[in-house]
């Protein structure tokens, strides 16, 4: 129903970026004309079952995997951001759904725990072996850098902890 909803307001942003590639708007000029958009966030708690919702829909729910697709492999500039925790273990199921992929492929995110070696998203190069392999304290992470997927920066999610 959500996605139903939203289809209306991709294409509408969708034509705007068209137009405003046409008349010869680099990327950055995009960005700041589709700033004026509301952003849309959505988030999935679980990645994983995400996808599989997606692609394997309940009976008498649409499918929308197509429209998922798109947005996710032309929605750049749209000021629509998907973001979800992923569990490193489901990766290897999930490579099967062609919208898992364009997701991942834009190799945005903070990667949670340490182990930076059971993970194949990110490639913190720059890090040695010995310390890819270590587990984090709670709410501690790493952000790539770039392109090249050096590490850029260590950052800290605040943890609340339940009092007993």
């Amino acid at each position: 129903k959500y996605f139903e909803k939203l289809m209306p307001e991709f294409i509408r942003r969708n034509k705007k970026k068209r137009e405003l590639l046409e008349n010869g708007l680099d990327e950055a000029d995009i960005f700041e004309q589709m700033k004026e958009e509301r952003p849309i966030f959505i988030f999935a708690a679980d990645i994983g079952e995400f996808f599989k919702m997606v692609y394997k829909p309940e009976a008498g729910v649409g499918n929308m995997s197509g429209f998922l697709e798109n947005i996710l492999e032309r929605g750049s500039l749209h000021h629509i951001y998907f973001m979800g925790c992923l569990k490193v273990e489901d990766e290897s199921l999930l490579m099967s759904y062609k919208g898992y992929n364009l997701f991942v492929s834009y190799k945005k995110g903070i990667h949670l725990g340490g182990n930076l070696a059971g993970q194949k998203i990110f490639n913190f190069q720059n890090i040695a072996y010995a310390q890819q392999t270590k587990t984090m304290k709670k709410g501690m992470g790493y952000v790539p850098k770039d392109e090249e997927d050096s590490i850029g920066m260590e950052v800290v999610v605040p943890v609340a902890k339940k009092k007993v």
